[in-house]
């Protein structure tokens, strides 16, 4: 008969901390269960199987998830730099500025998530699509992982045409967490857990993963920010959001942002509307060549969104066609390039990234989202019970099986964690969405916390 968890636990941090343990093969000192935890989530994250996740969130809100598992094999992944994929640097000459095409999909706000099953993900890969075969060297960039969860998950006979677009370079990864959270209220730990398991699923399913952190629409950020994502392997960061209404005046519009520990991200922090339309080209119009920073040898750098926002979709061909047109016409000394995200902090080179302005420090808001980390109360209190829970059986987890044979529910708690993980989405933990959202909400929520209690059985 199994042992109960907490005798488990308790014989754990006895023996754990004295003795010197074998484990699969190789001698191991083990302090606390604490630190078996967190050995066990790197080891699982550099070689364990990258799951296909599979989600039901469409017909009812009972929001039951089915992570579906595949067969194990090896993977050379890393948590920390993404060597395994360092895409080509493209040398910067002259006036250089980075178009990202976007798409930003609110998972929850003035709808809920099956709304955006439903409607914003489909239309959102199905119209890109079509720009594709419109326009030969047009490239998007999308974020949001438990997006591309859904699109697989209802429409698996576009599967194949998604990757293939990724394969290809056209489609670009963005943000490779698991949704476009708020930053403010989850713990370190779940920010990493985002970037944890959304590369998981973006290298199991396209080989690679991004290097940004990608946020045009959260409501301000924290100083431990750069710290966290350095440690996740991420090199870059966007936004724009700073411009309506930051407590601290945008510092930059290109720059390195510099963490607690002294860690830097390269940060554009301009980045235009990310609702922005095309109308002339490109290369001869103030707004996009009218914000850049100089990176030494008389090159400058600027960063700019266009597309659509907030219920997915694709930049319109009118402005497809003047990004094309500017790719090919160039006018005056201003180059541009249509490229993801990550792309600025991949092309410069160590010389250039030590002549961007730093800026050490937090990025807050004072007038927009403010008033949401008083909202919906109940929704971070079961945010952060999740959160502890999640930890303690993680470490009850790791001294059963070190202890009792065990074996770890990795897959258990890779489902758990993903479920309340995406609703630390900024518009949902926050407390912004509309009350019908709630339902999923907390319904997720519950779900994990019941999880995380019984995840010995």
């Amino acid at each position: 008969m199994r042992k109960p968890v907490f005798i488990v636990v308790i014989l754990a941090c006895l023996l754990l901390t004295l003795v010197t343990i074998k484990v699969r093969g190789q001698s191991t000192t083990v302090q606390n269960p604490a630190s078996a935890a967190a050995d066990d989530v790197t080891a699982a994250f550099k070689s364990e199987a990258f799951n296909e996740h599979r989600v039901s969130h469409a017909a009812q809100p009972s929001g039951d998830f089915n992570f579906g598992q595949q067969p194990a094999h090896s993977s050379h992944f890393s948590f920390g730099n993404n060597d395994w994929h360092a895409a080509p640097a493209q040398e910067i000459n002259g006036s250089m500025v980075y178009m990202v095409a976007n798409s930003h999909i609110d998972t929850q706000w003035n709808w809920t998530v099956q709304d955006t099953i439903r409607q914003w993900v489909p239309r959102t890969f199905f119209d890109n699509f079509k720009l594709f075969e419109q326009f030969p060297d047009y490239k998007f960039n999308f974020e949001g992982v438990i997006h591309y969860m859904f699109f697989k998950e209802y429409h698996p006979e576009a599967w194949p045409k998604l990757q293939a677009y990724v394969a290809q370079g056209r489609w670009k990864l963005a943000g490779s967490w698991i949704d476009a959270v708020d930053t403010n209220i989850p713990s370190p730990e779940s920010l990493m857990r985002q970037a944890l398991y959304g590369k998981r699923f973006f290298k199991h399913e396209f080989g690679h993963a991004s290097e940004d952190i990608y946020l045009p629409d959260c409501f301000g950020f924290g100083y431990a920010l750069p710290s966290i994502a350095a440690h996740s392997g991420f090199r870059s960061f966007s936004t724009q959001k700073l411009t309506w209404g930051g407590a601290i005046p945008s510092p930059f519009a290109v720059g390195r942002w510099q963490g607690v520990d002294g860690s830097t991200l390269i940060a554009s922090l301009r980045g235009g509307n990310y609702v922005a339309k095309v109308r002339s080209n490109p290369t001869s119009n103030e707004y996009w060549g009218g914000e850049l920073t100089n990176i030494g040898d008389g090159k400058r750098v600027g960063f700019r969104y266009f597309g659509v926002g907030d219920q997915g979709g694709a930049p319109d061909e009118t402005s497809v066609a003047w990004v094309e047109k500017g790719l090919h016409e160039p006018q005056g000394t201003l180059r541009i390039r249509n490229t993801s995200a990550d792309q600025l902090a991949k092309d410069l080179s160590a010389q250039e990234i030590a002549a961007l302005p730093v800026y050490n420090g937090e990025l807050v808001m004072k007038t927009h989202g403010v008033g949401c980390y008083t909202s919906q109360a109940a929704m971070k209190m079961w945010n952060r019970r999740n959160e502890q829970l999640a930890d303690a059986a993680e470490r009850a987890s790791v001294a059963a099986e070190y202890i009792n044979g065990t074996p770890y529910p990795r897959e258990r708690l890779r489902e758990s964690w993903t479920r309340f993980l995406y609703h630390q989405f900024h518009d949902d933990l926050t407390g912004t969405a509309i009350p019908q959202a709630y339902v999923f909400s907390w319904n997720d929520e519950l779900i994990s916390l019941n999880q995380f209690a019984h995840v010995d059985e």
